[in-house]
């Protein structure tokens, strides 16, 4: 191959593979950010009284609802996340 087929080629892949590095770069960052959301909302759950229900609306219209009641079994609150509504189910 000569040197003006090979530069074109090597530019394409070395796009692609930058493309894929922000792509993963990216999606990394939303799980971090869906992680420590999660985490806050069972924190807060965790500071609310027996039956209390937290509703999360996020701007793209999703929506997750949190209920704390008390457990069958035991004596203490269970929390129970369900999806409603929204692009896709977290889990978590």
């Amino acid at each position: 191959m000569t040197a003006e087929v090979l530069l074109p080629v090597l530019l394409a892949i070395v796009a692609g593979a930058l493309h894929l590095a922000r792509e993963m770069v990216r999606r990394n960052a939303v799980r971090t950010v869906e992680e420590a959301h999660r985490r806050m909302l069972v924190d807060l759950m965790g500071r609310c009284g027996p039956d209390s229900l937290l509703v999360d609306r996020r701007s793209d219209g999703a929506e997750l609802t949190v209920r704390s009641g008390a457990a069958a079994a035991g004596g203490t609150d269970a929390v129970r996340r369900e999806r409603v509504q929204g692009r896709g189910e977290r889990r978590g």
